[in-house]
């Protein structure tokens, strides 16, 4: 009995973890403010990138119900602030971040109470 296998050809070389092109909602034109979130705590992965270019009210849809990290990607306007929450209503007291112009686009994770939580909700004031 003769059996044939067809395996792919394996390549090795350097593997760099870079953030995903494809987002989960696409950037607005001429937007004030944008943000990306990830699923993990290294910024890599799916993006779900949230931007606009005024106030919105508290926002909840962050995929799978939340993120472990983010990035604040810009912020043009000096009168916008972006704020992160670990609950889905945006309450005051679990506030895990505030960010606004000139603030460097780096990878974050959020804290709370010294351990790192996650981002289930937001709103943006302009």
């Amino acid at each position: 009995m003769r059996i044939l296998f067809s395996a792919p050809v394996l390549l090795l070389g350097t593997v760099y973890a870079l953030p995903s092109i494809q987002h989960q909602h696409h950037a607005i034109p001429n937007a004030t403010w944008e943000f990306s979130v990830y699923q993990n705590d290294h910024c890599t992965g799916e993006i779900t990138l949230f931007s606009g270019s005024r106030s919105t009210s508290c926002r909840d849809a962050i995929l799978n119900g939340g993120a472990l990290s983010y990035i604040p990607d810009k912020i043009t306007d000096s009168h916008c602030r972006v704020y992160l929450f670990n609950d889905n209503h945006c309450s005051g007291n679990q506030t895990v971040s505030v960010f606004g112009k000139g603030i460097r686009p780096t990878c974050r994770v959020p804290r709370w109470g010294g351990s790192e939580t996650q981002i289930k909700s937001f709103y943006v004031k302009c």
